[in-house]
């Protein structure tokens, strides 16, 4: 298989795998007022891995919906294996999204400056 052609599959996978975990998600009970939602998807390892990056509202709720997600990894991939019908599904693997972490952080740290230039 060419290399392009590889790449459009993958990115296919990639979507379909954004949309499963998304409606999972969807599905799960969290802590009232909490929001998760699917940033990204890659897929890594030649395909045997789907790293699943995820948003979570506030923040501080943050470990606990990851931990949540873990617990489910199993009961996703069989969810997986069944929806995409393939003979070597992605095993997902949940991590917070580092790059809006860093984002917020920065916010913050702006923020606290600019309070600091008004208190003067």
């Amino acid at each position: 298989m060419s290399e392009a052609r590889q790449e459009r599959r993958n990115e296919k996978i990639a979507e379909r795998i954004r949309r499963i975990v998304t409606e999972h998600i969807r599905e799960m009970t969290f802590t009232r007022g909490v929001v998760v939602a699917v940033s990204c998807v890659a897929l890594a390892h030649g395909g045997e891995l789907a790293n699943v990056a995820i948003l979570v509202y506030p923040a501080s709720e943050a470990h606990a919906v990851l931990a949540q997600l873990k617990r489910d990894e199993t009961i996703l991939n069989r969810r997986l294996f069944t929806a995409l019908r393939m003979k070597h599904v992605p095993r997902v693997l949940f991590a917070l999204d580092a790059e809006e972490m860093h984002r917020r952080r920065i916010e913050a740290i702006l923020k606290e400056e600019k309070n600091a230039q008004a208190a003067w």
